[in-house]
């Protein structure tokens, strides 16, 4: 198998159409041999960046993060587990931060979706370092997903043995707000037995927070796909099912005054939001697929969608709709077209209400990497070409600028994992 490279960018804040190309600079090395999970930027400009060394495939490999300042080309990279995958990160504006990672048990699982191990977390706050991993639970299967509010609020998820299928589990969810981590398990009866995939988690400014899966139906209840909240710091109440069809992938949002926002596909694309204390579900136009979605603390937001791609190939079109805060999704329009000049992996991320940021990949043989913004939806402007061989990109915009990673297969022996920096306007 060949290596992977793993690259990091940094742009300056764009500030017009033209920027959007001129501001991103050159990549830089990261790590000679990497595959990007997650990537973070706060108000102040710190760029973090979580990250497996190797192939993501294989359980005996370590997490590492890595962090950076905008204009600036310092970077420390800190390993925080030997052994781990199934990793998630949250990074609020202030610069706190939460770590969660899958750590099989003791090195002796082949595959990570058949074994059980413990769930791990390690956090940061504002201004400091990462701390010391600690052990939330020792007896997970994977699915970690984490949240973190501006408060300091954090949520995360994760999947804990005795699913009815491989890959199933329990959902179990651990709460902090200051002080020690909680666990809150959702009522039994409405989550079942069998939770699959992995969970979407989200914690707004008020404390409010969600958390949304899919299930599978089996012999003991019928599937779907499920939320449940809490309003403020209080417990979380019963669970919602939002569609009687299980979901192949969840993504939650909880914006600063505490209106919730959930996209799913479960063969369509749809989204819902929580109004007068109900659920309002959409369905968009165009079969679901591979998706993004992007949305700041007002409560705009962005999705993205690769329609009808359900392996992943890149060869269908990716479609774009837009909603104001509170408000529903409107009417997509066509974002990327179809072929290899469309988008193999893309993702998505708002550097203000009104305007978006977009990388894509092309599909398997051009693999060209792409970022551009999009005013606010609509076809890529001024597309700048940051790697010709490049898969995963991994977005992120602050109030200071953006950061953008990404693995790449190099032509000839494994080059390396790099950082891309630009002061910019």
């Amino acid at each position: 198998m060949r290596r992977a490279v793993l690259a990091l960018t940094l742009a300056a804040p764009l500030v017009a159409p033209a920027a959007a190309a001129a501001a991103w600079s050159s990549p830089r090395q990261v790590s000679a041999s990497g595959f990007t999970q997650e990537v973070a930027v706060d108000a102040a400009g710190r760029v973090t960046l979580l990250w497996q060394s190797s192939s993501p495939f294989a359980p005996q490999r370590p997490v590492m993060v890595s962090e950076a300042h905008l204009g600036r080309r310092r970077l420390t990279t800190t390993t925080l587990s030997r052994a781990g995958t199934s990793m998630a990160l949250a990074v609020n504006a202030a610069g706190a931060a939460v770590a969660a990672w899958f750590e099989p048990d003791g090195g002796r699982c082949g595959v990570p979706i058949f074994c059980a191990g413990a769930l791990r977390v390690s956090t940061r706050p504002a201004g400091g370092r990462f701390g010391a991993p600690v052990t939330l639970s020792s007896a997970v299967i994977g699915g970690v997903a984490a949240a973190l509010g501006p408060r300091g609020d954090a949520l995360v998820a994760g999947l804990a043995s005795g699913g009815s299928v491989p890959g199933g589990g329990h959902l179990v969810l651990f709460a902090r707000g200051g002080g020690d981590w909680q666990q809150t398990t959702p009522d039994e009866a409405n989550v079942g037995s069998n939770v699959g995939g992995v969970p979407a988690v989200a914690v707004g400014g008020d404390g409010s927070a969600l958390a949304v899966w899919a299930r599978p139906a089996d012999q003991q209840a019928a599937g779907g796909t499920f939320v449940v909240r809490r309003a403020g710091r209080g417990a979380f109440g019963p669970a919602t099912r939002l569609s009687g069809e299980s979901a192949t992938e969840v993504a939650a949002h909880v914006d600063a005054r505490g209106r919730d926002l959930v996209a799913w596909d479960d063969g369509s694309m749809r989204a819902a939001r929580r109004t007068r204390g109900a659920w309002r579900s959409q369905r968009l136009p165009g079969l679901g697929g591979r998706f993004e979605l992007a949305a700041a603390p007002s409560g705009a937001a962005v999705l993205l969608w690769s329609a009808g791609d359900r392996l992943g190939a890149g060869d269908a079109e990716v479609l774009g709709s837009r909603r104001s805060p509170g408000g529903a999704f409107r009417r997509p329009v066509r974002v990327l077209t179809a072929g290899a000049a469309g988008a193999g992996r893309f993702d998505v991320a708002l550097s203000t209400p009104e305007r978006a940021l977009i990388a894509w990949a092309q599909p398997s043989g051009a693999r060209a990497l792409r970022v551009a913004t999009m005013f606010p939806v609509g076809r890529p402007r001024e597309a700048r070409l940051v790697s010709r061989s490049a898969v995963v990109p991994r977005l992120a915009t602050g109030r200071r600028g953006a950061a953008l990673a990404f693995s790449r297969f190099p032509p000839g022996p494994p080059a390396q994992v790099r950082l891309m920096l630009s002061t910019g306007p």
